[in-house]
């Protein structure tokens, strides 16, 4: 089959979330969670730890296989970064996320409702069966739904706020194959933290438009 010419072109997949859906899938990773109460019985609810991965994969613009393996020795709270290391990277490249003090809030409030022992950021929403139900229960609100298209909103968002197509590929680590690239070997720290604070920030704005923005399980 190796020398047979494909059938078809292939063809990347292009869809955005508008800012109605982002505030309607904020909404609805809200929905299992009330004050700090989650209603788990509910037929339609995600797990906590599901949304906060989908919310994460909003707010980092990272893959979810990244953020699934995410530890807190990968974490340093006091200086907002996560260091992902080269094994859970597509590229195979170590990657320095900057967390934005929204973020910050998110995983503070998941250090505190977790065993003091535990390795996973996300311990009970690593499994790959417990996110199978997850493009079904968001399509009900936002059709068309994939989890990869939150990367391509966030990325597509800091466009939107005049962040420099550079600084995105570079919150997005995808590798510089050109002469520059290779010479150039600065991390642009501080521009991957501008970035995604600003990207944080308008998405607090767009979700905030009609409802309070909410913590998974806050105490």
């Amino acid at each position: 089959m190796g020398g047979l010419p494909k059938p078809s072109g292939e063809r990347s997949r292009e869809r955005v979330l508008s800012d109605h859906e982002i505030r309607a899938l904020w909404e609805r990773l809200n929905e299992g969670d009330d004050l700090g109460t989650v209603h788990g019985d509910a037929p339609t609810a995600l797990l906590p730890e599901v949304a906060l991965w989908l919310k994460l994969r909003l707010l980092t613009a990272q893959h979810g296989q990244e953020i699934s393996g995410m530890e807190w020795a990968h974490v340093d709270l006091q200086k907002r970064l996560w260091e992902v290391p080269g094994a859970l990277m597509k590229n195979g490249q170590p990657h320095v996320v900057p967390l934005s003090p929204f973020v910050l809030k998110l995983l503070k409030a998941q250090r505190a409702i977790q065993p003091s022992a535990a390795r996973y950021v996300l311990e009970g929403g690593r499994s790959r069966r417990l996110r199978l139900g997850v493009i079904a229960k968001v399509e009900e609100q936002i059709p068309d739904f994939r989890p990869h298209d939150l990367r391509r909103t966030a990325a597509t968002g800091m466009g939107r706020l005049g962040v420099a197509r550079f600084i995105i590929d570079r919150v997005l680590a995808h590798v510089d194959r050109s002469v520059g690239g290779i010479y150039d070997r600065w991390d642009y720290l501080e521009e991957k933290r501008d970035a995604l604070d600003r990207w944080s920030r308008e998405l607090q704005r767009i979700a905030t438009t009609r409802a309070r923005l909410r913590l998974v399980n806050p105490r």
